[in-house]
């Protein structure tokens, strides 16, 4: 920040980041997480080729976190499964029908179906839906929030249920009409969704 003139400083917002950025976590996996994942798993440089766009899918779709600690656990999760291809390979003695690349089509196979995926919003407007921002602590990646709403018979108590942080604990207010009998929430915060 010491680049940026004083005046021009005064009229910006800081934001601070508490973990890497998808860019930096492809930059850390290429240059240190997969050679010590092929070497981990008794495999050359050559033997396991991550592209760019499998890295991404890794980082968005199967690693939700600050640090990179995650994963490289999944990159060790496809170098073992790529070493076990090649053991095949090499034991049938078809070593050349090895194929060292991964594909993103491979990652499902390997890694197990998607733990988070990017919703796209709903470009129409639907009766009992919002649609939210979530801003998680993880390097500047958050997601669409789609909040639903559903009209059912009870007593009008709120019961808040699953991993909710304090802040949705807090932001989430119950209004109950006796003359509508119906429960509104309203959620102003989703920040520790």
């Amino acid at each position: 920040m010491d680049t940026i003139p004083p005046p021009l400083l005064d009229r910006m917002e800081r934001i601070q980041l508490s973990g890497y950025t998808s860019m930096e976590k492809m930059h850390i996996a290429s240059q240190y997480l997969i050679p010590k994942q092929l070497q981990s798993n008794g495999l050359a440089a050559g033997q396991v080729e991550l592209s760019a766009d499998v890295l991404s899918k890794i980082i968005t779709s199967y690693t939700r976190e600050s640090g990179v600690r995650n994963l490289e656990r999944e990159i060790g999760s496809v170098c073992r499964a790529k070493a076990v291809e090649y053991a095949e390979a090499k034991d049938a003695h078809r070593k050349e029908s090895y194929n060292p690349k991964v594909e993103v089509s491979e990652l499902e196979n390997i890694l197990g179906i998607e733990k988070y995926y990017s919703e796209i919003a709903e470009r129409s407007n639907k009766p009992g839906v919002v649609t939210g921002l979530v801003a998680y602590s993880i390097g500047g990646i958050g997601s669409i929030l789609f909040i639903e709403a559903e009209q059912m018979p009870g007593s009008g108590r709120l019961q808040l249920t699953g991993k909710l942080g304090e802040v949705i604990k807090g932001s989430s207010h119950v209004l109950d009409s006796p003359s509508t009998n119906h429960v509104v929430i309203k959620c102003t915060t989703s920040h520790n969704a």
